[in-house]
């Protein structure tokens, strides 16, 4: 069975603490089942405290810290923007993966593509304990 593919421009979600209140409405979750526990987090840190802090990891323990553009660890990072662009068949022919990226309220971002999400896992700082969770 052959696999979906869409040419879109990228679904992009302004998740600033000046743009969304405890009380503001939800981040819809993408339509290919892709990164839903993160948008679950997101929704719940925008709610609970009106903005979302993100530690994002290359092992699951949480003991390293994965790196932003700028090679800085992301450690407890506020997050301004996510964005998602869906996988899309090129002119060529060839397949491109979807891509998933954090802003930070620095500009510096964090971007991956969904044949490499499972390398990585995340924390959001209203999670007490620390819960971490791979992307997916």
């Amino acid at each position: 069975m052959a696999s979906q593919h869409y040419f879109i421009k990228p679904k992009t979600r302004d998740i600033s603490g000046s743009t969304f209140t405890t009380s503001g409405p939800n981040i819809d979750a993408l339509t290919n089942g892709e990164y839903l526990q993160y948008t679950l987090d997101i929704n719940q840190a925008l709610h609970s405290l009106g903005y979302a802090r993100i530690s994002i990891y290359t092992d699951a323990s949480g003991a390293i810290f994965a790196l932003d553009n700028s090679g800085n660890p992301i450690s407890s990072r506020l997050i301004t923007q996510t964005s998602y662009t869906y996988s899309y068949v090129d002119a060529s022919d060839n397949v491109i993966d979807g891509t998933f990226t954090v802003t930070f309220d620095d500009g510096s971002y964090y971007s991956n593509t969904d044949a490499n999400n499972g390398a990585y896992w995340y924390s959001m700082q209203e999670n007490t304990p620390t819960i971490i969770y791979q992307f997916t």
